[in-house]
């Protein structure tokens, strides 16, 4: 199998690996819409119709729908501007190392889940001491140092890929 064809799969990979961790979000977001929440809508509903709203709007936690957020930014997201990445790389010529995709994902994805964790509902195990944040490391979420992680180790593979460029396919004449 030639170099080519590996880096194209393994870019292919990525991209459906990032979609998948995407939508796994938006599948159990679903799935819990269907199971629990269609009577507690059907009751929200009911009260707005009927005027006891004012009464029960202190027991409706209104949130993000943080779920669909992450399947668009983490999945949808980063898999589009790796492609396009790859895709304004191929146009111009230029050919990068190995894992500098894979680098680019990381970071792409990192920094849109630490994005995103400012929308989602604190870690109950965070919580508490008078913390309703659920920071660990200062302002930061338990999400966004892990995330964080991922966003030095993505830099780092991109750095890399990018000073160490892929060989030239090779020719058809040969």
């Amino acid at each position: 199998m030639s170099k080519r064809c590996v880096s194209k799969f393994t870019l292919v990979a990525a991209a459906a690996l990032s979609l998948w961790v995407g939508t796994v979000s938006a599948q159990d977001f679903k799935l819990g819409m269907s199971a629990g929440l269609t009577g507690y809508a059907a009751t929200v509903d009911r009260a707005w119709r009927d005027g006891s709203w004012d009464r029960i709007k202190a027991q409706v936690p209104l949130r993000h729908p943080s779920q669909l957020y992450e399947a668009l930014g983490e999945g949808a997201l980063t898999g589009l501007l790796v492609w396009s990445l790859y895709r304004w790389n191929r146009r111009r010529g230029v050919r990068w190392g190995d894992g500098a995709y894979a680098g680019a994902a990381m970071l792409c994805y990192g920094v849109v889940r630490t994005f995103l964790e400012l929308f989602r509902q604190p870690d109950v195990q965070f919580t508490g001491g008078g913390d309703t944040l659920g920071t660990v490391l200062g302002p930061l979420t338990m999400g966004q140092v892990l995330s964080l992680g991922m966003v030095v180790a993505g830099l780092v593979l991109l750095v890399l890929g990018v000073r160490k460029p892929g060989a030239a396919p090779a020719s058809a004449e040969s």
